[in-house]
């Protein structure tokens, strides 16, 4: 449940290398929404800013989440300052303190199967509702934005990278 901040990409990527689920949270849902989306994907670890920790631990009795982890926004600003402790939380910049080589377990993705990132739609017409994006669907993605609409470009991509 973060906003475009680098802490989001380091999140999303150690996320995905541990064969995990991103699960996007709109920081501006309000209590109900987060609790209708923590309940329905089952997430069991929520990242978010430490301003938003009161509506992460409001909702966490009624969800499977186990670990709230936080961050501020300035820390990875000039004034490089760490989020406040609050109780019941992780800080982020904790966690990542002075980790020079981690230990990261093998993780066996199948790319066209695993599902990497668990998208709620807006609800516009009810309650969000989950799209399940794999490992390929991601690829995918990235190639058709790096490459644009002409084939040979997704051909020789696809060809490199697989």
């Amino acid at each position: 449940m973060l906003p475009n901040c680098p802490q989001y990409i380091v999140a999303t990527f150690a996320i995905l290398r541990l064969g995990a689920t991103v699960v996007n949270v709109n920081p501006i849902y309000t209590q109900r929404e987060v609790l209708v989306v923590a309940k329905d994907s089952g997430m069991r670890a929520l990242i978010t800013l430490d301003a938003l920790a009161p509506l992460a631990l409001a909702v966490r009795d009624q969800t499977s989440i186990q670990t709230t982890i936080i961050t501020s926004l300035a820390e990875y600003s000039a004034a490089a300052t760490p989020a406040p402790l609050v109780e019941g939380t992780l800080r982020l910049a904790d966690l990542l303190a002075g980790v020079d080589q981690p230990d990261l377990p093998r993780v066996e993705i199948n790319t066209d199967e695993d599902v990497a990132v668990l998208q709620y739609t807006g609800g516009t017409t009810g309650v969000p509702k989950g799209a399940m994006l794999t490992h390929s669907n991601i690829f995918a993605n990235v190639i058709q934005t790096e490459c644009g609409p002409t084939p040979p470009c997704v051909a020789v991509k696809v060809a490199t990278c697989w």
